[in-house]
């Protein structure tokens, strides 16, 4: 017994469910937690795609299309001719 005169595991007719069970709330909850993440995962992917192909076009606009993959740095298209020019100064490559 409680307090409050009856059995916690009780609802009386008091319209007090008690389960162990989670409540509508809680599975709402966990439903929208599951959804953002993969909503959240959606969108790195998407970026990540983005990201890739403009890297790629000022590459392919640079003359070096496959030193792509050897790139680190910002999608930034300066940093990116940059990176390329210095590069070329490394391997003796004209510009």
């Amino acid at each position: 017994m409680t307090n409050w005169g009856f059995d916690d595991g009780q609802n009386n007719d008091q319209g007090n469910n008690i389960t162990d069970t989670p409540g509508g709330l809680r599975s709402f909850a966990e439903a929208q937690k599951a959804e953002n993440k993969a909503l959240k995962d959606q969108l790195e992917a998407i970026q990540t795609q983005l990201r890739t192909q403009s890297l790629q076009s000022v590459f392919n606009e640079l003359g070096v299309p496959g030193a792509v993959t050897q790139y680190a740095g910002d999608a930034d298209p300066e940093k990116i001719k940059t990176w390329v020019e210095d590069q070329r100064k490394i391997f003796g490559r004209p510009s």
